[in-house]
């Protein structure tokens, strides 16, 4: 793996580990969607997606679990 100084996210499979009101992490960069480093609250979990509320500016978004990082405790 990487050494340094900034965080590592590791990127969520499955929603197996996952429940509503867990806070995650945006880790994809796909054009139009959220900033890279988002973080926000998981509101539903559905079978490859997550419904994540970003807050009022960036919005609340259906985004697949290989975007998504666990917030470290």
């Amino acid at each position: 793996m990487f050494e340094g100084n900034g965080p590592y996210y590791e990127t969520i499979n499955d929603s197996s580990n996952l429940n509503e009101g867990i806070d995650v992490v945006y880790v994809g960069n796909v054009l139009g969607g959220p900033s890279s480093g988002a973080s926000g609250t998981i509101k539903k979990i559905y079978a490859r997606k997550a419904l994540v509320d970003m807050g009022s500016i960036i919005g609340t978004w259906n985004i697949p679990y290989c975007f998504l990082s666990c917030v470290a405790a």
